[in-house]
């Protein structure tokens, strides 16, 4: 047999050949004669003068536009094809690792002989959740409820005829929606999908194409070389790049210029605090393209008075906020997005050679502000002629006294969750501490002017000896208290950001500026206060659990996932069992938010496994949360509908990966568990025949692989230990004990630690 391989090395992809050429030369098709045809525009690669290769010189243009060029790349050499009994497009990060013979890659049917890779991943998944191309206007367009498969583009194959048949269709029709301007989502690949969709080919998994981040356990003839970390992550998106329309982006002076993008949200003080980080980043990169803030937050969520930077400071340029059509532009090239790693500790950024990149983030620290103090100061002013009768009043009296500016913040950090992660400074010894200080400091007749968006709460609850409570009884005059406190002649602020802007925009040289040392809730602040402020510890305990859930609540990871591991369900039950153990109502509120927001987004869609998507590790938890009374519930109601979901897919699939294994046999276990204590034998009898049908498919695969996947034999031992299917888990496990992997996987269940692996 001839076998035919079709090879692209474009641009930086032409140094994968040294590992390629090798690889596949010694265990691709070891059984058959090779012959290679590379498409590239490398010189080096053109000048190979080996037997079985043929190049061919192409022009790179662009990343889409290169890996879309397969079929017509094929076309453009059909004469030459035609000597080949068998034609295989490969990848060009591939590595071939032990022999694989034709007959396990070579389609046998004379009716549809072509090949296709399919991972295994996609088995445990619903079909309407595969990454199909989903836009009617394409042709590789893939309606809800098709498809059983989905196949990668990086390994496919036919014979002549077959694979001639596909490069003619996917060209006609690749070239009639790029006349329409449509791209498909995964270029090609959406194309052989669409191609593959009602047919049969001969399906290749992840033994011949093993990938980092594959969550196959199995042994593997090949693998995928990471991208990423052969050529780095800027090369990637450099790679990447080439082919997206930057066409906005271009000025005849400068060619195409950069365009950094700052997300900004929250209150007046946070929109300070961001805008102080777009001038730290425009005068460090100046000569690094366009620098824009981008508003859209404002668009969707209410927040204090809304965007009000460029309303209260008109010497702030509005071109320099993001246009709506810009943004749409942005939405069709891939972005690189900074994020702010900690808060309140400066990061140290570099210069990125994405042409897109987006940093998100609060970056509250005082570096960013001192780098650009002068500019910002002129930009920061108030228009005092704006200013209330009212407040108008309050500025002559502070100016005529030695005036100290003492901020109290009530309002929004009155709610759940921020009353968790702030404190409550104005409950504390705080503010006398910080009065005390100023006595010990020698100040002189001290007038105190006290802010608070709840003045009332303020007369009712503090007397401050020669104490005035500021309240202009106007809304919206938020911008008022901020410029009358900055100037006062010094200042003690509260943990907010909106008084740490008053305080810092106070032009005093010789001012004294308070501030408490705990802004977050067990959370440090290295890079919060200018170094001449001075901290006081407010008198606030902070327990272990306190500060693993400020972290949780600042960091807010939870929110973009509903699974148990790093998502919402996992959070739920996290601050389900804080709220008994300190019992603080505040934190099953937040427990039960999450709980109510799973329940609302559960799906049988989602993936078989424990992580941020996982749909077994949301069952896990409900049925968990009920055993354990915090919240109310019949499990095998609330979960009936996807128990019905994985007992159809137990019997439906005839193969599946070993973690897809593990993960259900975990999943079931618990179900029993919980049946067995109930005495629900009906709904039990369910599960342990499934079990059943598991344990009868495993005895299919090596002995090794069982043995290597413990998870699944500590599910064994676990339903043994519980009495059930106890002659069918015994059986099993002396019949794999001649394999010394399962021995050792088996030893080490049993004692619960790990052998070392050389112990039989």
């Amino acid at each position: 047999m001839k076998i035919g391989i079709i090879y692209i090395a474009i641009g930086e992809y032409e140094k994968f050949w040294d590992i390629f050429y090798p690889s596949c030369q010694a265990f691709f098709c070891v059984d058959a004669e090779k012959g290679y045809e590379i498409f590239t525009d490398s010189e080096r690669l053109s000048g190979l003068n080996y037997p079985n290769v043929t190049v061919y010189k192409v022009a790179d243009e662009g990343f889409v536009a290169n890996v879309s060029s397969k079929s017509r790349f094929m076309l453009s050499i059909k004469n030459r094809l035609v000597l080949y009994d068998y034609i295989f497009f490969l990848n060009g990060n591939f590595r071939f690792l032990s022999p694989i013979y034709s007959k396990e890659v070579v389609s046998s049917s004379s009716d549809f002989a072509f090949t296709a890779l399919s991972f295994d991943e996609y088995l445990c998944k619903d079909p309407d959740m595969y990454p199909y191309d989903r836009n009617p206007e394409c042709h590789a367009c893939i309606a809800e409820g098709e498809g059983e498969r989905y196949y990668q583009g990086g390994f496919f194959g036919g014979c002549h005829r077959e694979i001639m048949e596909f490069n003619r269709w996917a060209v006609e029709r690749i070239e009639e929606d790029l006349k329409k301007g449509v791209v498909a989502k995964f270029h090609d690949e959406s194309y052989l999908n669409k191609y593959l969709i009602n047919k049969k080919p001969h399906i290749l998994n992840d033994e011949y194409a093993y990938y980092p981040q594959s969550t196959y356990s199995g042994k593997y003839k090949a693998e995928l070389i990471d991208k990423t970390t052969f050529f780095g992550e800027e090369k990637i998106y450099e790679i990447r790049n080439k082919y997206f329309d930057y066409s906005f982006l271009f000025t005849a002076d400068t060619g195409l210029k950069k365009l950094a993008i700052i997300s900004m949200w929250g209150g007046l003080g946070n929109q300070m605090f961001i805008y102080s980080f777009y001038l730290y980043l425009r005068n460090k990169f100046n000569d690094e393209g366009e620098f824009l803030i981008d508003t859209s937050f404002y668009d969707y969520n209410t927040c204090h008075n809304g965007l009000e930077l460029a309303h209260h400071f008109t010497n702030i340029n509005k071109d320099i906020f993001l246009t709506e059509e810009l943004k749409n532009r942005i939405r069709t090239v891939p972005v690189f997005k900074v994020r702010e790693q900690n808060n309140s500790v400066f990061q140290e950024l570099e210069e990125h050679q994405n042409p897109v990149r987006i940093y998100e983030g609060y970056w509250q620290c005082f570096q960013y502000a001192e780098s650009n103090a002068a500019e910002l100061r002129l930009l920061f002013q108030f228009d005092e002629k704006r200013l209330s009768a009212c407040s108008s009043s309050y500025l002559k009296r502070i100016r005529d006294t030695n005036s100290v500016g003492i901020h109290i913040r009530r309002g929004d950090y009155l709610s759940t969750i921020n009353s968790l992660i702030f404190a409550n400074l104005s409950i504390t010894n705080y503010y006398s501490q910080a009065m005390e200080k100023l006595k010990e400091l020698g100040m002189k007749s001290p007038v105190f002017y006290i802010f608070s968006d709840d003045p009332g709460w303020v007369r009712y609850n503090f007397h401050f000896e020669n104490g005035i409570v500021v309240d202009s009884e106007e809304e919206n005059s938020g911008w008022q208290d901020m410029y009358l406190m900055s100037q006062c002649k010094h200042n003690i602020i509260s943990n907010s950001t909106f008084a740490w802007w008053g305080a810092w925009l106070n032009p005093d040289p010789d001012k004294i500026v308070i501030a408490p040392e705990t802004w977050f809730n067990g959370v440090d602040v290295p890079d919060l206060f200018p170094d001449i402020w001075i901290k006081i510890k407010p008198d606030i305990d902070c327990s272990f659990h306190q500060k693993i859930a400020t972290r949780l609540l600042l960091k807010g990871d939870m929110n973009n996932y509903p699974g148990l591991r790093g998502g919402k369900m996992g959070a739920s039950i996290y601050f389900f069992h804080i709220s008994r153990i300190l019992q603080d109502d505040r934190y099953s509120s937040i427990a039960e938010d999450l709980f109510e927001s799973v329940s609302d987004a559960i799906s049988i869609n989602h993936p078989f496994d424990f992580d941020k998507n996982g749909l077994l590790g949301i069952a896990y938890g409900v049925q968990y949360l009920i055993e354990e009374k915090f919240v109310e519930g019949d499990p095998n109601e609330v979960l009936s509908d996807i128990d019905d979901h994985i007992l159809g897919y137990i019997n439906k699939v005839e193969e599946f990966p070993l973690p897809i294994i593990f993960n259900i046999m975990t999943y079931l276990t618990s179900r029993i568990r919980y049946n067995i204590s109930i005495q629900n034998h009906e709904i039990m009898e369910l599960f342990l025949k499934a079990c059943k049908q598991i344990i009868y498919k495993l005895e299919s695969l090596p002995k090794e692989e069982t043995g290597n996947h413990t998870g699944i034999l500590k599910s064994l031992l676990n339903l043994r230990d519980m009495e059930v299917l106890k002659e069918d888990i015994e059986y099993f496990i002396l019949k794999h004990l001649d394999s010394k992997t399962f021995r050792i996987g088996l030893i080490n269940n049993l004692l619960s630690v790990d052998l070392p692996s050389n112990i039989s």
